[in-house]
């Protein structure tokens, strides 16, 4: 459960930030949680966070997707919701309460425009564009489409109109039955661009260049309007001196000079349109040059904090896993509780070693028959038996004890009242036998001592043996096979052999469980001559996420994978002559998927060393 909880609210702080006050002058103020504080250039924005300014102030916000708003003096902004993870799965509202605002849409309005919304008192704007303005100063309710094409939808009565680039919406007349919109003048929005342009503007609007360059045309046109009708006033009175000849005469001159006047001020009209639309396209390049290295900043700041954030969590996770594996060794060493034994009628198989213990003369030891020196138990000697727990007596059957180069020695035995084991000599085997005790919830592990002698060998000594599928035994691979090998080999698989258990057969997305997918694969190559590293390349491919990647090593017949900056591990077994299968179970995790369960791997290539 606490786990659980730090997953949790590590992918809460992940996603937290999702945008930054890039640009600010004078006050304003975000409302987070009940509780107000001053925001300064670089404070981040969390969702449902509400920014107020204040007079003369304005503030300009780039959100993650590079969406960029520019807020005007005493405004009211407030988001309503906001996710941005991947194309598949982003949304974005605000809420325009009062004031000026002017918006430049990123990437959720071009990957998912129907996800992008803006609302003011009365009325929602759903864009088709990249650049919208409001104008919720003063008791107006103004929207302007300045780029592109938006929806405006008037709450109260749902009617709906298409706004172009160019067009504008004033809300506040629009009682009727039908909304109408209105072509935008420059005057419209000369006070609207003075109340939310910043001097470190990141989301430069045409609509500014472009009533620069009108109010230029403007002042030259209203001077040769002046020229002329100072000129035609002189004219005039000439001809009132003249004779009604030469009257005409200058009327005609007049009339074609003004022919010449419009047809020289219609050219100049067009070169001034040809110069604002290049002035307008460097704007707009300026303005996404400026856009993309602020979101680009504003990204690797992010990136930065939730690196830190991984790293923390992956500590803390390390420790619970460690405290885990901790719990599981302590829970290995309390002896099997009588509960396991009642009405119990399963099998199983055991397989050990003598490795735990160093050599002892009088109770850790092999000799061979004839000869007096006792020699040190050799490291790839094995103990195995069967046990069936539903029997009434004689539960113990196939019991050896293999010593490399002589006979097996061999044994049988039965259960104590006290559910402890008696294990004898069998067959042509002679010696004391031994006992053992069963430790772990469910009889995980045998631990005791044997004495036991045939016509070659005698051995004496301790003994620790691990619980397997009832019959897997005879076909493990035996450990003559990992002696002197130097091959390499590559094994596949798959998780199909057993059924979705949800505890310990299942694959996890944002913890949602579920059965492992089919076609699931593992696989990794083994250098079986390696001193360390054996497995490597080790990969599961779940098909819909990223892989899980593994190394491990092997230690005769015993197997151990292990992930780089993955959670969990697994452990496998050999089984044929050559090692032809591997069988095993994993379990790992990273921060959003995980997968546990039995698997299979077949050796599909080998290699063998020179």
């Amino acid at each position: 459960m606490k786990l659980l909880v730090l997953i949790l609210l590590f992918t809460n702080i992940l996603f937290a930030n999702i945008g930054k006050i890039v640009s600010l002058k004078g006050e304003a103020t975000i409302t987070r949680d009940s509780k107000t504080f001053e925001v300064t250039r670089d404070t981040y924005l969390k969702e449902k966070d509400t920014l107020i300014t204040k007079n003369n102030s304005k503030v300009q916000i780039l959100f993650k997707d590079e969406t960029i708003i520019s807020i005007g003096k005493n405004s009211i902004f407030k988001i309503n919701d906001y996710l941005f993870e991947d194309k598949n799965n982003v949304n974005a509202e605000f809420s325009m309460i009062k004031g000026v605002f002017r918006t430049i849409t990123g990437k959720i309005g071009k990957i998912a425009p129907q996800n992008f919304k803006l609302k003011t008192k009365s009325a929602s704007i759903g864009i088709r564009g990249t650049q919208i303005i409001t104008d919720l100063s003063n008791g107006k309710e103004r929207i302007f489409c300045t780029e592109g094409q938006i929806e405006i939808t008037q709450t109260s009565t749902n009617l709906k109109i298409l706004v172009n680039k160019g067009e504008f919406v004033d809300m506040e007349k629009n009682n009727g039955n039908s909304l109408q919109k209105n072509r935008t003048k420059t005057k419209d929005l000369k006070e609207v661009n003075e109340d939310i342009s910043v001097s470190e503007n990141k989301a430069q609007d045409t609509a500014t260049e472009k009533e620069d360059i009108e109010t230029t045309q403007t002042t030259e046109t209203t001077e040769t309007t002046e020229t002329t009708d100072a000129t035609e006033t002189t004219e005039t009175t000439e001809t009132t001196e003249t004779t009604e000849t030469t009257e005409t005469t200058e009327t005609t001159e007049v009339s074609v000079n003004t022919a010449d006047d419009n047809i020289l001020e219609s050219t100049n009209t067009l070169e001034e349109t040809a110069k604002e639309e290049e002035i307008t396209q460097e704007a707009q390049e300026l303005a996404d040059e400026l856009a993309a290295e602020e979101a680009q900043r504003l990204a690797d700041e992010l990136a930065a904090e939730e690196e830190a954030q991984r790293l923390a969590t992956l500590e803390e996770l390390g420790k619970e896993q460690e405290e885990a594996a901790d719990a599981l060794t302590d829970s290995l060493e309390l002896i099997t509780p009588d509960s396991f034994y009642t009405n119990n009628t399963s099998k199983a198989s055991y397989l050990g070693t003598f490795n735990e213990n160093s050599f002892d003369s009088q109770t850790q030891y092999y000799k061979k028959i004839g000869n007096n020196d006792r020699l040190l138990i050799p490291t790839d000697t094995t103990i195995s038996m069967d046990i069936d727990f539903g029997k009434d007596d004689d539960q113990v059957t196939n019991g050896k004890v293999s010593v490399s180069g002589y006979a097996d020695l061999e044994f049988d035995g039965y259960f104590k009242t006290d559910n402890t084991l008696k294990l004898k000599a069998a067959n042509s085997t002679v010696g004391g036998g031994g006992d053992a005790t069963f430790f772990g919830s469910e009889a995980n592990i045998i631990s005791g001592d044997i004495k036991l002698q045939n016509d070659e060998i005698k051995l004496e000594g301790e003994f620790d043996a691990e619980k397997y599928e009832y019959g897997d035994i005879d076909e493990i691979t035996n450990t003559d096979y990992f002696i002197n090998n130097t091959s390499t080999a590559t094994y596949t698989g798959n998780f199909n052999s057993t059924r979705y258990d949800e505890s310990s057969q299942y694959s996890s997305s944002y913890f949602n469980k579920s059965a492992i997918d089919q076609d699931t694969t593992i696989s990794m190559d083994i250098d079986f001559g390696a001193t360390q590293d054996h497995i490597t390349n080790g990969k599961i491919d779940m098909v819909s996420v990223p892989d899980f990647e593994f190394t491990g090593h092997i230690n005769q017949n015993n197997v151990s994978l292990s992930g780089g900056d993955l959670w969990g591990s697994g452990s496998a077994k050999f089984y044929g002559n050559e090692a032809n299968t591997m069988k095993g179970n994993i379990y790992f995790q990273n921060l959003t998927n995980s997968i546990k369960g039995d698997f299979e791997a077949s050796k599909t290539t080998a290699d063998q060393a020179n």
